[in-house]
């Protein structure tokens, strides 16, 4: 059964000028700078091309397992009366949160799930690709993997403070 976007605008411009650069587009920098047309046109485009079919495949989780998934700021939309479902593409996973009405599946909040937490990790966000980038070759013009490289800095860092 064809499932229909519903997804507020509040939530399309967080997953479009947010959202994971594998899913919503490399070019994060530009997304953050979209007005509501930019937005609404680039998650139709994601919707349509990317987001849909895993979404239509997806088995159905039960309310306790979205609300696991989700967290706790999430969990208020995490009621009765609709089906909720995890899909991935690619590597990001996402639970959406679908509703019935006249025979049609309604897609009305679509979350971005991190990958489980692990109380041992840090995220790093540069300002841009290109810091990124550039972060990235020179790791690999001192022969080490970026993340290697940041892991090193940050504990030679700590170690600076008894």
């Amino acid at each position: 059964m064809m499932v229909r976007d519903r997804v507020h605008a509040a939530s399309k411009k967080f997953l479009v000028q947010g959202g994971d650069a594998r899913v919503f587009g490399g070019d994060v920098d530009a997304r953050w700078q979209f007005d509501e047309r930019q937005v609404e046109a680039r998650f139709v485009e994601v919707w349509t091309s990317v987001l849909v079919r895993p979404l239509e495949a997806a088995p159905t989780i039960t309310r306790d397992e979205a609300r696991e998934l989700l967290g706790d700021k999430r969990t208020r939309y995490v009621v009765e009366g609709y089906e909720f479902r995890r899909f991935a593409v690619g590597f990001v996973e996402f639970v959406a949160r679908l509703s019935t009405r006249q025979s049609e599946l309604e897609c009305d909040q679509l979350w971005s799930v991190a990958a489980p937490r692990d109380p041992t990790r840090l995220c790093v966000h540069f300002e841009s690709p290109d810091e990124l980038a550039r972060f990235s070759a020179i790791a690999r013009e001192l022969e080490k993997q970026p993340r290697d490289l940041l892991l090193e800095l940050a504990l030679d860092f700590m170690r600076k403070f008894p």
